[in-house]
């Protein structure tokens, strides 16, 4: 909006053209439906379908999943443990992340 001065029509979002996940390039915005966006991140392979330890960014394992949950110190000081954020600790604690480990 800034860049183009023009609003984003209700029920279109904007989508990023090239493929560089850091690019603030504006010239690489465009408008689009949800449905585009969807096929496009599908087609350029970009769907995450990777969870736990299959994850190529995973820094935790199973258990250190259950290690977590069962713990009685601070969720700050298992983030500063494992190297991982404290929102990643919560959400393991409240089975939002890491669902499938017992």
């Amino acid at each position: 909006m800034l860049t183009n001065g023009i609003q984003i029509p209700t029920g279109l979002v904007i989508m990023h053209s090239c493929d560089v996940p850091l690019c603030v390039n504006p010239k690489h915005l465009i408008l689009g439906t949800q449905q585009a966006n969807t096929y496009d991140r599908d087609r350029k392979g970009r769907q995450v379908t990777a969870h736990g330890t299959e994850h190529k960014l995973a820094k935790l394992n199973d258990d250190d999943v259950r290690a977590i949950r069962s713990a009685s110190v601070s969720q700050k000081k298992l983030a500063k443990q494992y190297g991982v954020s404290q929102s990643l600790i919560w959400r393991i604690l409240r089975r939002e992340s890491w669902p499938h480990v017992a």
